[in-house]
């Protein structure tokens, strides 16, 4: 039997450097960017974004996040499969909805389980929507540069479950908790900005 569950264990520190306020900056600006780590591979040009991620606990930060300029998915229509490329700019909102539970370990002091999104919704700014099927790497940790630094989201996340007490990082004695409901911390939804501020 599948359970889902949620608390988030970051795989990396969120790194605070003293950065500008987001908001003095232009609206998008296109940026190059090279992994040091992988000097063989292609350039992926980036673009900067305006956004306001929205968490599960219903915090919002505001800022900016770096995306692909372009990117390509499959998805499911209407019985078909197609492969779709999307500019960037399109997005009006992207969402991550459901999860699915995976277990990591198991030991005395219970379960461990990571849990990832099962369905990412893209919105684009005519008001289409697509439901990627496979992965978006981009999306998997998303820095955002904000008034006060630079911080580190994930729509993934873990808990530890424990028949006796439930889950650790949340208030709840419900195996199927993590089914629609993220760790607190965890982003769920990130919405750019429009021209007029919307």
């Amino acid at each position: 039997m599948n359970i889902q569950l949620s608390a988030v264990q970051y795989p990396v520190e969120p790194v605070v450097p003293d950065l500008e306020d987001a908001s003095a900056e232009s609206e998008s600006a296109p940026v190059n960017q090279k992994s040091s780590a992988n000097p063989g591979k292609e350039i992926i040009e980036l673009k900067s974004f305006q956004v306001t991620a929205v968490l599960q606990s219903s915090d919002e930060l505001h800022g900016r996040i770096e995306l692909p300029v372009s990117f390509t998915f499959k998805h499911h229509m209407n019985g078909h499969n197609f492969e779709k490329t999307l500019s960037s700019d399109q997005i009006a909102s992207i969402a991550f909805t459901g999860y699915q539970a995976e277990l990591v370990k198991e030991d005395a002091e219970g379960k461990l389980y990571a849990f990832s999104p099962s369905r990412i919704i893209v919105r684009l700014k005519n008001n289409e929507v697509y439901e990627p099927y496979s992965p978006l790497p981009f999306l998997k940790k998303i820095k955002i540069k904000t008034r006060y630094g630079t911080t580190v989201l994930f729509p993934e996340f873990a808990d530890l479950w424990h028949k006796e007490s439930g889950w650790s990082e949340v208030k709840s004695t419900d195996p199927e908790y993590h089914v629609t409901r993220a760790h607190p911390k965890s982003v769920v939804e990130i919405r750019m900005y429009t021209k007029s501020g919307n």
